[in-house]
């Protein structure tokens, strides 16, 4: 079917297409340290004699790879002064596919391709896909590398709950400090008790450092640097009883006063006092658990 409404030079039509998205990994890396300008034409000319031989040619290490999405169906066409554009659900659609194909692989709808052709079928399975922006799941055949790193349970790329949290210091006159605070007494949970970790769940995309710093300025409205070489790790249940693993980082206070919202009161404790504190004063086994990085920190 096709509609076309025409007013002076401008055409639009509704139209059936084949949409292929393609996205080149890793080219932005490969960029900054290539001459693109100088190679653009043999990048273009020769993508994969390029992957395979441009270290060779030009001492640039080169780990490019294809991710692609590709679905068909009704797509709006505009031709304007010989200029086309399209758009429609399709291709929307094509671009997030693709966008799950990473680093790369092939993502294609399973409602637009029912079949594939035998030569090819045995690299694909067939998945059902949660993508931003649709609020049904998408139906689809991806190859290996993208199965490998999809929770078919839930349809949605493995994405366990990971938190994070700090414990702030700072140096006073040359005396390392940690940062403590005393739990509201209205808490549910452990009111009343020192506690020096402050943090949570980390969001989409968010990097350790990122989460950390955001938890500490919502919590506290204070800012810290995040030493990425001090860290332990650490677990803890919640209300439903599923493990959930966490990163304990080190943290240095930059600036702020630290604001009591969720506690009564808080403390700067040198590692002497900290240590002398009563174990039973702190959240069950956090002493234990904070003395090992106060010790890496002294030395």
């Amino acid at each position: 079917m096709e509609v076309g409404f025409f007013g002076g030079r401008l055409h639009i039509m509704l139209t059936k297409a084949l949409i292929l998205f393609v996205d080149i990994r890793g080219f932005t890396h490969w960029s900054s340290d290539a001459d693109v300008h100088a190679h653009v034409v043999e990048f273009i000319n020769g993508f994969e004699k390029l992957c395979d031989g441009f270290y060779t040619t030009h001492g640039v290490q080169t780990e490019l790879h294809l991710g692609w999405g590709i679905t068909r169906g009704d797509v709006w066409t505009r031709d304007h002064d010989h200029i086309h554009d399209f758009i429609g659900k399709n291709i929307n659609e094509a671009a997030r596919l693709c966008g799950m194909a990473c680093p790369f692989g092939i993502a294609i709808d399973a409602d637009d391709f029912r079949d594939l052709p035998v030569e090819v079928s045995a690299g694909f399975q067939r998945q059902s896909l949660e993508i931003d922006g649709f609020h049904t799941m998408i139906n689809a055949w991806v190859t290996d590398e993208i199965a490998e790193r999809i929770n078919p349970a839930d349809g949605n790329r493995g994405n366990p709950s990971v938190f994070v949290s700090g414990v702030c210091l700072r140096r006073e006159q040359g005396i390392l400090e940690v940062l403590d605070m005393k739990r509201h007494r209205h808490r549910e949970f452990f009111p009343g008790l020192l506690e020096v970790s402050t943090g949570g769940q980390l969001t989409k995309d968010e990097s350790f450092s990122d989460g950390v710093q955001r938890h500490f300025l919502h919590e506290l409205a204070i800012e810290v640097d995040v030493d990425t070489r001090h860290f332990t790790t650490y677990q803890f249940s919640n209300r439903e009883g599923e493990l959930i693993p966490g990163v304990r980082h080190v943290c240095w206070h930059v600036a702020g006063q630290p604001q009591l919202v969720n506690y009564d009161e808080f403390h700067w404790m040198s590692r002497g006092k900290f240590q002398a504190q009563p174990d039973g004063d702190f959240l069950p086994g956090l002493k234990v658990d904070i003395l090992p990085i106060l010790d890496q920190v002294e030395n």
